[in-house]
C-alpha cells in the first residue's frame, strides 16, 4: 500500500513523507468511493456536504468526545435532504428501506466524523 522511502538528511522532519502518506490514503479512498452503488454514493455525498459545512477550528466534530445528540440532528438533516431530493415511492417499500437506510447512514457518518478526526489530528502534528 504505502511505500516508505529514505528520508535524505536535509530534509527537518517528516512532513513531507507524512504528506505523501495521506494523500495515498486520499486516492485510496477515492478508488473505494467510486465503487459504491448509486444510491450509496448519494448518501456519501450528502453526509461529506454535511461534514464540509462543520470542518472548522473549534468545530465539535473534532471534540474529544463527540456528542451523540449532535450526530443523531446532524443525521436527521441529512435525512431530510435526501428525502427532499430523493423520488416517490411505495409507502411501505420506504418505511423498510428508511430503516436500512438509517442504519447506513449511522455508519457512513461515523466513519467520515473519524476519517476527518483522523486526517484533522495528523495535520495539526505538522505544526508543533
Amino acid at each position: 500500500m504505502f511505500n516508505e522511502k529514505p528520508m535524505p538528511f536535509y530534509m527537518s522532519g517528516s512532513m513531507s513523507l507524512e504528506k505523501e502518506r495521506d494523500e495515498a490514503m486520499e486516492r485510496e479512498w477515492r478508488i473505494l468511493k467510486s465503487w459504491y452503488s448509486g444510491e450509496i454514493l448519494r448518501v456519501q455525498e450528502a453526509v461529506e456536504r454535511a461534514c464540509d459545512e462543520l470542518d472548522y477550528e473549534g468545530s465539535w466534530l473534532y471534540d474529544e468526545y463527540p456528542d451523540r445528540g449532535r450526530m443523531e440532528e446532524m443525521q436527521e438533516k441529512i435525512q431530510r435532504e435526501l428525502e427532499r431530493d430523493g423520488e416517490a415511492a411505495v409507502e411501505a417499500e420506504e418505511r423498510r428501506r428508511r430503516r436500512r437506510g438509517d442504519n447506513l447512514l449511522k455508519v457512513l457518518l461515523s466513519n467520515e466524523i473519524l476519517r476527518r478526526r483522523c486526517r484533522n489530528r495528523n495535520c495539526r502534528r505538522h505544526f508543533w
